[in-house]
């Protein structure tokens, strides 16, 4: 109903936008809701009015998205770097979330090929939404009623972000939970309201099994999030996911603190970001992270030569090499010009591969300090112990 105010499409349209400038693919919430929008347009208004209310209605709910969106780029193309905030906004992002068997995707919702955890926590909400979901359909489609219609282009909207990038990552999943949640509770309410004083044997029976359904939703879904993550120690919930990445960079991004100064400039040819967080220390390139680097995807070449003049130029005074990663021959050259000998090593636990080593430049040493970090400090003991 506030969707009837200009205002507030601004508003929902702004919010939006800004969201879509975070996380790009929030831009499927936005044309999942133009779409509703433009369906509620065309319900509302007489013949000979419709095209026009919805062009009208479009422009009010899509101004702030364009001009969000073109500032943007205009901020970028005034600092001469409109060819980059392209090519990482929209062709990585492309490239990462790949363009194959994008409908097989659909499917794969209800069997990630990764990190099946995330999609059991919270399975009765999803089964509890998909036989909701039908009913709101047909409600939305018999009795014209624009409101549930709203809740089941929120779930698509959700629906599509989470399965379009293909990779089913913990925080997409969290995209449709809110929509769950609404459709569910509304299913509910519009079945258990009173229809009459006195009520026949089938609809006490119906009432009885959406009561039922309404308890029992909130009470399996508290049994699966008790067990995934409300049960697990800080080390049990992250492990399924993340290993133990994240208490790895605390340590090594303290051993980093401990051998170098605040003004220093670091660099980790890896993904972990978290190091630079817990050190403090600022990264020398843009690359926080190096996946756009590697062969796999469009325009690695281009910004391999980006990461490696901005390197040329800061010259880290430390960085940690992960041994997962792959070096091309740019790389091996710049370390083997400024840097020494590898100065620490990490190994792997169980293994006792190498993780990952550390370099100095040459002209600034650092420091001797550990850097072979054990799992046990933080609960290891969900792999087994170290041999």
């Amino acid at each position: 109903e506030y969707m009837r105010v200009y205002p507030a499409r601004g508003l929902a349209g702004t919010l939006l936008g800004f969201g879509s400038l975070l996380k790009t693919v929030l831009a499927v919430h936005w044309v999942a809701l133009a779409v509703w929008l433009g369906i509620a347009t065309w319900q509302r208004n007489r013949p000979g009015r419709r095209s026009a209310g919805i062009l009208r209605q479009t422009l009010i709910f899509g101004a702030a998205p364009l001009l969000i969106w073109l500032a943007t780029l205009g901020y970028f193309s005034l600092d001469g770097r409109a060819f980059d905030f392209v090519d990482a906004v929209f062709l990585f992002n492309l490239s990462y979330g790949g363009g194959e068997d994008a409908l097989g995707r659909l499917s794969q919702f209800w069997s990630p090929p990764k990190h099946a955890f995330i999609f059991e926590s919270a399975l009765p909400l999803w089964i509890a939404a998909l036989l909701a979901s039908p009913w709101a359909l047909y409600a939305a489609i018999r009795n014209r009623d624009l409101r549930v219609a709203a809740i089941i282009a929120m779930i698509a909207g959700s629906f599509v972000a989470i399965c379009l990038p293909g990779r089913f990552w913990p925080h997409y999943y969290h995209l449709l939970i809110p929509g769950c949640v609404i459709v569910v509770s509304v299913f509910v309410v519009r079945v258990t309201q009173p229809v009459e004083a006195s009520l026949g044997n089938r609809a006490r029976a119906t009432v009885s099994l959406s009561i039922a359904v309404c308890a029992l939703t909130p009470l399996l879904v508290g049994v699966t999030e008790y067990r995934h993550y409300l049960s697990q120690p800080p080390f049990g919930i992250t492990i399924k996911r993340y290993r133990s990445r994240d208490f790895w960079a605390k340590a090594q991004g303290e051993n980093v603190r401990r051998v170098t100064d605040p003004q220093d400039e670091i660099f980790v040819f890896g993904k972990d970001a978290g190091i630079y967080y817990y050190s403090r220390r600022r990264c020398a390139s843009r690359f926080t992270m190096i996946t756009g680097v590697q062969n796999v995807y469009t325009g690695a070449d281009h910004r391999r030569r980006v990461m490696m003049s901005e390197l040329e130029q800061h010259l880290p005074r430390l960085i940690l090499v992960m041994a997962d990663e792959e070096a091309f021959p740019e790389w091996v050259a710049f370390l083997h010009e400024y840097y020494g000998e590898p100065i620490g090593w990490d190994f792997g636990d169980r293994t006792r591969e190498p993780i990952m080593f550390v370099v100095a430049r040459k002209d600034s040493p650092v420091a001797p300090v550990n850097w072979d970090w054990d799992r046990s400090e933080v609960g290891g003991w969900l792999l087994g112990r170290r041999p």
